[in-house]
This record gives C-alpha cells, structure tokens and sequence, in this order.
C-alpha cells in the first residue's frame, strides 16, 4: 500500500537537508528484529522509518506519523506478516514440487519488501558441505574438523595463490568447489564460499 502525504518534497532537497548534517536517524534493527521474535508487530512498527524521515521539518514529521499511525491502526503491518504466513503455507503444502529458485526468488522480494518498511535482515550463513573439508586436506594441508575455518583456510590459500601467480593451485580450488556445487564470490564484504 502507497500512501501520499499533502506535502511534497524533492529528491534532491531530501539529499541536501540530509547532506547538512542534520538528523541522521536510523531504524532500530536489532530492536525490530527482537520484536519480530517475540510476535510483538507494533513494537516493530514503532521501530520502522525511512531515514529520509529524520530530515523533514517538524510538521512534516508528524502527518507522516499521524499516516503510520492510521496504517497501524488499520493493520497494514499485520497484512504483511499475513502474507508471510500464506507463504510459508504454501511452501510448507507444496514440499519439494516447488524449484528452490522460486522459494529464493519470493524470500528476496520479502526482504525488499521488508527493507522499504526499514527493516534489514541479516544476511543467512548458508551451510557448506561437509565435502568441504576434504578439499581443505587435500589442497591446502588443512587438518582441523570445522567446515566454517576450512573455508577460511581455502579462501587464504587461493589468495595467497593468485598472489604468487600460483594458478594452477589457484584453479585447482576452484575446480574442487565447483565439484561440489560451489563457486567463490568476492563482494564488498569480502570473499566468500557460496553455493552455485
């Protein structure tokens, strides 16, 4: 649901009015994320905005406030969380007929969904395979039984490899992961093991 206020404002004026310094408001995430644990959806409503929010002049402030309110009021928040529960229904009937591409396809529109109401969720650990720990033996002398440091031990070893010019090593890793099922992604957090 969209809702207009009866004022307008720029893009461009929000990224000044932000850019000044003045209020840099945050959504309490770990506050939301405890009131979603607890089933508590207005105290999870009571910690969502747009940060954009904290720049506004006062009274515009509050007729945003006064909408949420009447959001909350008319169960906007718990139409959201209705949804989640018939899809969770859904998937729950549908067994393994549903392609886990589509279950990953409708768990990503749900976390943009739930990242306009300001609500960031952690990002999954996904489990690796224990098969892991046999190309951490056999590639890079690795001897403990932890499948999170052998992934460490492997991510070290490649980059120390490219580093060296060591390609062979190198494409040796990424020729085992992809073996089973994996590929190794470098994003802005760092390089991680992931599945295919």
């Amino acid at each position: 649901m969209l809702c207009k206020p009866r004022f307008s404002i720029s893009t461009p004026a929000l990224f000044r009015a932000w850019d000044k310094g003045k209020r840099r408001l945050r959504p309490d995430t770990k506050g939301i994320l405890l009131a979603l644990e607890s089933g508590n959806l207005v105290e999870v409503a009571r910690r969502m905005f747009n940060v954009f929010e904290g720049v506004l002049p006062p009274t515009q402030q509050r007729e945003i406030e006064s909408i949420k309110t009447a959001l909350l009021t008319a169960g906007a928040l718990g139409a959201v969380f209705g949804f989640v529960t018939e899809c969770n229904q859904y998937l729950e009937a549908a067994g393994d007929a549903v392609a886990a591409p589509v279950t990953l396809a409708g768990a990503d529109a749900l976390a943009e969904l739930l990242s306009t109401l300001g609500i960031e969720l952690p990002e999954p650990e996904e489990e690796l395979p224990a098969g892991l720990l046999d190309v951490a033996r056999e590639l890079v002398d690795f001897e403990g039984d932890d499948v999170a440091e052998a992934a460490e031990k492997i991510l070290a070893a490649r980059a120390e490899a490219r580093a060296a010019k060591n390609w062979g090593l190198a494409d040796a890793i990424r020729d085992q992961l992809k073996d089973l099922g994996l590929v190794i992604e470098d994003t802005a957090a760092g390089t991680r093991i992931k599945s295919a």
